[in-house]
């Protein structure tokens, strides 16, 4: 039964909506430990690490179904760009790339070249494109990206509407026009290292055209697994030396090994239904998100394993560099009882709710309850706002009940969550069809929509935009959930991870 569930989130989760609700589930199938003895390293193999390798999946990036080779493949395939660790793009097959309207132009890196030794053409770019656009892995990393067309300076893609933060979009694999057309075959790539070897015994070798330099991990061994339970023990009993948990499943796992923390784009937030006549009232929201402590919500119901927010925005991101919110992460009670008296809510019923003279505060949470971090967060929340009489009543629902419940907006508030694309877009809460149902939506349109255009269409500031986020509360942010990169003892050097790319340091990773 449980793999049973597994596999239905899995194929779920691949649509656009449950993109957004994915407030239980893994995005993709992850295999499970398989029992196959790990190959003896001869004394001379120094430079040689083992990842693990998904069982019957290949290493095609466009339609690779497991994660485990899906985080292969920033090894096998560079992007126009790479995300560093505060989400910015840096070049790798672009040599320089420009955002103007609705059009996004790319110059490429002469130095780029293909694992045969042919140089990346735009028509490997446009190709490439192509494929990201119809998989279902890679889709949701460019919203608004509608076209690409090659050129002889590059080249040049359309967007369906301004995004100023484009290019941190472009970290699609690349690879070779026309070697991506079967499920099993291996295309091309340009990456830093080139697989050696059919599947599944395969062997991955440095690349010495590779853009990111000369790599201490000289050879690389793929280690078959065949599912998701184990694989910490896995890499804690030396059957490979690398594993990412996103920690998506709300388990965390404490494994014998070098650990990183990985800042992600998975944004938890708190959805008000506009149906409820209370969360049409401003203050109301306002005075929810005022309330609530971010910080004891991340230690209470994610076990320290998140990043407090009270804006959308990763608060990592480059851009939210200078940025500030009015709303404090550790909660201000006496600030939020200011916003509900002056707003009427001055009584105390018979019921102990807060009320107005024709409202109290009461309402109901949905939240899945197949996912611990969410339940904990839920019962957090619900023990926050009863500390200012708002009552709040808890439902949980299996993780097919929750997600249809939403989406028919049987809710009066539920807990989310949404994997944000590279250049943080919010059209899934703001646009008319936007697939979180969360933002509160009045007569006039959806809460906060209008500024939101215009910040995309480089009209308003990030700051003035997030003012007026503090001030309508639309919904509300709660935190952004880290993952876990887990290396072996043996992994020495500068170990860095990032959500899009496990092994972003690995020219620094020294083995011992």
């Amino acid at each position: 039964m449980k793999q049973t569930m597994k596999r239905l989130l899995a194929a779920v989760l691949a649509g656009v909506l449950l993109l957004a609700l994915a407030a239980c589930s893994q995005e993709t199938v992850k295999p499970e430990q398989h029992t196959v003895t790990k190959p003896q390293q001869q004394a001379d193999q120094s430079d040689t690490i083992t990842l693990p390798l998904a069982h019957n999946d290949g290493l095609n990036p466009y339609t690779a179904k497991s994660t485990v080779n899906q985080a292969l493949m920033p090894l096998l395939f560079d992007g126009l760009y790479q995300l560093d660790e505060a989400f910015e793009p840096r070049p790798l097959v672009a040599a320089s790339g420009a955002v103007s309207g609705k059009t996004v132009t790319v110059a490429l890196n002469p130095a780029a070249c293909f694992s045969d030794g042919s140089a990346v053409t735009a028509d490997d770019v446009t190709y490439s494109f192509r494929k990201a656009k119809n998989s279902a892995y890679y889709s949701a990393r460019l919203p608004g990206f509608s076209s690409a067309s090659a050129s002889a300076d590059g080249v040049t893609f359309a967007l369906s509407a301004n995004d100023p933060y484009a290019l941190s979009c472009l970290n699609f694999p690349i690879v070779k026009q026309n070697t991506a057309e079967k499920d099993d075959e291996l295309p091309i790539g340009c990456g830093r290292y080139y697989a050696e070897g059919q599947l599944p015994n395969t062997v991955l070798k440095a690349s010495e055209s590779a853009l990111h330099g000369a790599a201490s991990v000289r050879e690389i061994q793929l280690y078959e697994v065949a599912e998701t339970d184990g694989m910490p023990y896995g890499l804690e009993i030396g059957n490979y030396d690398f594993w990412y948990d996103d920690l998506s499943d709300g388990e965390y796992r404490r494994v014998n090994s070098g650990v990183s923390v990985v800042e992600t784009t998975n944004l938890v937030y708190l959805a008000f239904n506009s149906e409820k006549s209370i969360f049409t009232e401003e203050p109301v929201r306002q005075a929810v998100s005022v309330l609530l402590s971010r910080e004891d919500l991340v230690s209470a119901g994610f076990q320290g394993h998140a990043t407090a927010s009270a804006l959308p925005f990763q608060p990592k991101w480059s851009a939210m560099e200078n940025v500030v919110s009015a709303v404090s992460l550790s909660g201000d009670r006496d600030k939020a009882l200011n916003i509900l008296k002056a707003a009427g809510y001055t009584k105390i019923n018979g019921y102990g709710y807060r009320a107005s003279t024709t409202k109290s505060l009461a309402t109901n949470l949905v939240v899945c309850k197949d996912n611990a971090f969410k339940r904990a967060c839920a019962a957090a929340i619900k023990a926050q706002l009863e500390k200012i009489n708002f009552h709040v009543r808890i439902i949980e629902l299996g993780y097919k009940d929750y997600t249809a419940a939403i989406a028919k907006g049987d809710f009066e508030m539920y807990l989310g969550e949404i994997k944000l694309p590279a250049n943080m877009n919010l059209s899934a809460f703001f646009s008319a069809s936007g697939a979180a149902h969360a933002a509160v939506r009045t007569e006039e349109g959806t809460v906060c929509q209008a500024e939101y255009n215009a910040l995309r269409a480089g009209e308003l500031s990030l700051q003035k935009f997030c003012t007026a986020f503090d001030e309508q509360a639309p919904f509300v942010p709660l935190c952004f959930r880290t993952g876990l990169a887990m290396t072996a003892r043996s992994i020495g050097g500068t170990v860095i991870a990032t959500a899009s790319d496990g092994f972003y340091s690995i020219e620094s990773w020294q083995v011992k």
